[in-house]
C-alpha cells in the first residue's frame, strides 16, 4: 500500500480548516498559510485619464495556416480606452516608434508609457522618441 491509501484502496486525507484572519495571513491553494507581502505604491500609476498607457504586440492568425499578423495597442490604463491599435504584416521597431508618434500626435504625451520586455518595446528607436517628448518607460511588472 502506498501513502495515504487504506486497506478497501480509498484515499485518506486531512482537511485544514482555513485560515479566516485576511489580515494577518492568506491561505494557499494547499490550505497552508502564506506569508503577506506589503505592497509597494506604485509611483507610475494614474489619477486622471491620460497620464499612463500601456501597449503590446500580439499575434494575431491570419486567414491560412502559418500566416499570423501582429496587433499593436495601446491602452489608457486609468479609463481602459483603447487610444490606439493598427495591424501589420510584420513586427518591426520602426512600425512601432510610428505607431506611437500616432497616438501621441492624436491624443497628447502621456507622462508613462508601460510595456512588457520585449525586443521592439526595449529598442533604443522607441526609447528616443520617448525620451525627447520626457514621457517615462516603465518595463517593471505591476502588482
Amino acid at each position: 500500500l502506498g501513502p495515504g491509501l487504506s486497506n478497501s484502496g480509498r484515499i485518506r486525507c486531512r482537511l485544514h480548516p482555513p485560515i479566516t484572519d485576511s489580515h494577518t495571513a492568506r491561505v494557499s491553494s494547499r490550505g497552508h498559510a502564506t506569508p503577506t507581502r506589503p505592497r509597494r505604491s506604485l509611483s507610475w500609476w494614474p489619477h486622471t485619464p491620460g497620464e499612463v498607457y500601456s501597449w503590446d504586440i500580439t499575434k494575431l492568425k491570419g486567414p491560412r495556416r502559418g500566416v499570423y499578423y501582429d496587433l499593436y495597442v495601446m491602452i489608457d490604463i486609468f479609463s481602459r480606452y483603447v487610444v490606439g491599435w493598427t495591424v501589420a504584416a510584420t513586427e518591426s521597431a520602426e512600425l512601432a516608434t510610428e505607431f506611437i508618434d500616432n497616438v501621441i500626435a492624436t491624443y497628447g504625451a502621456p507622462r508613462v508609457v508601460h510595456a512588457d520586455r520585449g525586443t521592439s518595446m526595449t529598442s533604443k528607436s522607441i526609447a528616443q522618441p520617448l525620451i525627447d517628448l520626457d514621457v517615462a518607460r516603465s518595463h517593471s511588472r505591476p502588482l
